[in-house]
């Protein structure tokens, strides 16, 4: 916490929320959930009050992350949602698939395996997406994939083609954000 205190002392309040949010990643690594929550919430009221959007937007995925990693489905979604507004308006095709895939686990815990497959192997395949994203998701596809049999297969296929050939990075945001709509309301 070296780098936090030394940002507090010398009043750099980018250099303290930015720690707080790695501070906070550290805590859930360590699987301290609570304490994460808590760095991560201060890093990001932090971040909106100098108005850096940006950072903001990446700390909510994180959060989505953490809220998702409690079970805490619908309050992921909230992170999610929130830093997609904010990765939209930027243009953050890294962040917007990094959220993508992060709304794909919970609509595979929602069991719509074949959109979840799907929209995970288009998050692996998108140019904009960061390779610690794609090596994260590549064995949550094998999983999706060995439950699924040759029709199913077919279609999430079927359903890859059409986003990569007619359809934006916003498109699928949208037609994500409508599946999960679904997803929430039968879970």
């Amino acid at each position: 916490m070296l780098a936090l205190d030394i940002c507090r002392e010398i009043g750099f309040e980018w250099g303290v929320a930015s720690a707080l949010h790695h501070v906070g990643a550290v805590e859930r690594q360590l699987g301290n959930l609570t304490e994460a929550r808590s760095y991560y919430r201060e890093s990001l009221a932090r971040f909106q009050a100098l108005g850096e959007k940006r950072s903001a937007a990446y700390v909510l995925n994180m959060m989505g992350n953490l809220a998702l990693q409690r079970d805490e489905h619908k309050r992921a979604l909230q992170h999610y949602r929130d830093g997609l507004v904010i990765a939209q308006e930027l243009n953050l095709a890294p962040l917007i698939t990094a959220i993508l895939a992060g709304l794909a686990e919970i609509i595979a815990r929602g069991h719509d395996q074949e959109f979840a497959l799907a929209l995970c192997t288009f998050v692996v395949q998108h140019p904009g997406t960061e390779q610690q994203t794609r090596d994260a998701f590549q064995a949550h596809i094998q999983n999706l994939s060995a439950g699924l049999k040759g029709s199913a297969l077919r279609r999430v296929e079927k359903q890859i083609k059409i986003w990569e050939s007619s359809q934006t990075l916003d498109q699928v945001v949208h037609e994500t954000l409508a599946r999960i709509n679904a997803v929430m309301r039968i879970s």
